[in-house]
């Protein structure tokens, strides 16, 4: 039995809990779409039958009444209607409606009826729209939320797309929803959310619900931050959990985690550190394949600035230098504001690791000789004193010497080209002596100066020498020798110009004195001006035993010297000044000469004596080798002698035989 539609509003008010009686008198209170509804229990239906007319009257009439699409007339009666009702022709703007072929301007209502919906259809009988066709209509959407309160909802409502009439389903998390209808007011507002009256809906008592749903997400489980990810067909939720400050990247694994980037309150950014003092802070190396700097005029430190074409480095202190570029401008600049220390340094560390070079500026202080003769037609060695000599000879755009006549023969200034010599010898072992050679016969009388030119430096000061057809020479003659006691002439001869040692097969005692002779052969007034000796000496090596056993003590000793005190004084070797004397060839020389050498060996030697300095130049024809060396040497008010000693070496018998040794004396000097 039905029941009053007071009472069931009394027990479905919001928090009732209605009985199953009261949900079977719902029930029962409403016609089910599978039952009839009798005549009798729709309101006035039999009152609105009666004035209907009769369909048997209706029918017995109808063969005298038009039809309504007057099919029953005739064209008379067409004719005769129009009199009637004065329409004659139809007008233009006439409706009509498709008749077969003809199309009419306007829808028939089956026509209508096909593109709209019958108020029947979606009201209730009370007139109102039924609840189940609002979203039918689009007139509203069913939009279900995650929050379980409407408070929470609004809270959180900016996350949700909806409008004017829209339904929002909260719900209880036990499965069942409460419905509000927003009015389209200001959606922070409760007030613009009206409640249905309907609780505890389930998802099966709303239509459309559950495939609403479906396409929805759960929330998360836990609190945090979450990413939404769909894996193998599940939609899944990914925390977002990085430390403070840290910037994030998606791994491998589709997860965001905190990255080495971290973020300070300056908006700073620091790889591997969290204390970054500029704007990007890295602690560790940076690799790209260019930098693009903008002009940046500041003066802070370390750091690397631009300024229109140049760039710019700063040390600790914010004091900023221009960074080189690649050209010769820029290392020129820098030299020049070097000082001379730095550009010592500097050469200093463009040194090979194998190159001892000079590399300070060459300077010449004296040229030996000073005199040269022109006409001795042979190479005749010239030595220059000084400091940096010792210069890259090897490599012609380094190093070069020339000479260039600076005045004629009789002291008046010239101005000639200089000419380039390229048979120069320098020695790493004395850096500060020059040697070259050259065959003055063709060079014009005059003053000379040296040019040395090193790494782009060019020799300080004008020390000159003079070429001259016309050199004084003074004359030897060697024709007194004085002879020392004990004296053995076996193997020796003695001339005015040559001196000869043959030794025989005889053993001889260590430091045994077989003879020793000498002659003046410098008078003293000359030694204290200077002068240049030559000579030449020769050893012949005819025996059958090993040249190298030729030691040192087996051999005899030439010297040039004051008049010695002692008798029998052994002189040192070659190229060593002691006392008073000069070694011109000492016994430990000729392992270095013979070794290895084709015999006989030709030596050619020049002694240059000049402003305390001794040069001895001695010239190896086997080898092609020239050594010179320079020394100090005290220039005495003294005549300067000659001397040949020979002593035995304590070698037994045979091992000497066929060696010879000769001295061709000089028959002059030159006074310089």
């Amino acid at each position: 039995m039905s029941k009053p539609i007071n009472i069931l509003n009394e027990w479905f008010k919001t928090g009732k809990k209605p009985t199953q009686e009261q949900f079977w008198e719902l029930i029962d209170s409403f016609w089910h779409k599978d039952l009839l509804i009798p005549i009798s229990s729709i309101s006035n239906l039999n009152t609105t039958l009666d004035n209907k007319v009769d369909k048997n009257v209706y029918e017995n009439n109808l063969s005298v009444l038009a039809h309504k699409d007057a099919s029953n007339l005739s064209p008379n009666d067409i004719i005769d209607w129009k009199t009637a009702l004065g329409v004659g022709q139809l007008p233009g703007n006439i409706a009509t409606v498709d008749d077969g072929s003809n199309i009419g301007n306007v829808y028939t209502k089956n026509q209508s009826n096909d593109f709209f919906i019958a108020a029947a259809d979606y009201t209730g009988p009370d007139g109102k729209i039924l609840s189940s066709m609002i979203e039918a209509l689009g007139l509203t959407e069913l939009i279900s939320v995650v929050e379980t309160s409407l408070s929470a909802f609004i809270a959180n409502n900016a996350v949700y797309q909806y409008q004017k009439n829209d339904f929002i389903a909260i719900p209880d998390g036990s499965g069942n929803y409460s419905l509000y209808i927003y009015n389209g007011g200001l959606k922070t507002s409760s007030t613009s959310y009206l409640p249905t009256g309907l609780t505890k809906i389930t998802i099966s008592m709303v239509e459309g619900l559950q495939t609403a749903l479906n396409s929805k997400l759960d929330k998360p489980s836990q609190d945090g931050d979450f990413i939404v990810s769909k894996v193998a067909g599940e939609t899944v939720y990914r925390g977002i959990n990085p430390g403070s400050n840290y910037l994030l990247y998606y791994s491998s694994a589709k997860e965001f985690k905190p990255s080495s980037i971290y973020r300070d309150t300056n908006g700073n950014l620091g790889i591997g550190t969290t204390i970054p003092s500029e704007v990007l802070d890295v602690l560790g190396r940076i690799k790209s394949r260019a930098y693009v700097f903008s002009d940046n005029t500041e003066n802070l430190p370390n750091q690397i600035t631009k300024v229109t074409d140049r760039y710019y480095g700063s040390n600790a202190s914010g004091i900023k230098r221009g960074l080189m570029y690649n050209d010769i401008a820029d290392l020129t600049a820098t030299m020049n504001g070097a000082t001379d220390a730095q550009k010592d340094a500097w050469r200093v560390a463009g040194r090979k690791s194998n190159e001892n070079y000079s590399l300070g500026q060459p300077r010449i202080d004296t040229v030996l000789p000073p005199a040269i003769d022109s006409t001795l037609n042979f190479i005749q060695y010239v030595t220059l004193v000084g400091l940096n000599l010792f210069i890259n000879t090897s490599n012609p755009n380094s190093a070069s010497v020339s000479i260039q006549r600076v005045k004629d023969i009789n002291n008046n200034p010239v101005t000639d080209t200089a000419i380039a010599i390229d048979n120069v010898m320098v020695y790493q072992n004395n850096m500060s002596i020059l040697s070259f050679g050259v065959n003055f016969t063709s060079y014009t009388e005059g003053y000379y100066k040296v040019i040395v030119e090193h790494n782009g430096l060019i020799n300080v000061g004008l020390t000159t020498f003079l070429i001259s057809a016309s050199v004084e020479k003074q004359p030897i003659v060697l024709d007194n020798w004085e002879v020392f006691t004990p004296f053995n002439p076996t193997g020796l001869t003695v001339t005015p110009t040559l001196i000869k040692k043959t030794y025989d097969n005889a053993a001889r005692g260590m430091q045994t004195l077989e003879h020793q002779v000498k002659h003046i052969i410098i008078n003293k007034a000359d030694v204290l001006t200077g002068f240049r000796l030559s000579f030449s000496y020769k050893l012949t090596v005819i025996t059958s035993n090993d040249p190298q056993s030729v030691i040192s003590r087996q051999l005899a000793t030439m010297s040039l010297s004051y008049e010695q005190a002692v008798d029998g004084v052994i002189i040192p070797d070659i190229g060593v000044s002691i006392g008073n004397s000069l070694v011109l060839f000492g016994a430990n020389s000729y392992d270095v000469f013979i070794s290895g050498y084709q015999q006989p060996r030709i030596f050619e030697v020049d002694l240059i004596v000049k402003n305390g300095i001794v040069t001895y130049i001695v010239k190896d024809l086997a080898k092609g080798l020239t050594y010179t060396t320079t020394v100090p040497f005290e220039q005495k008010n003294e005549d300067m002698y000659f001397y040949f000693s020979s002593f035995g070496g304590g070698i037994t018998a045979g091992n000497m035989n066929g060696v010879v040794q000769e001295v061709l004396l000089p028959t002059y000097y030159q006074k310089i």
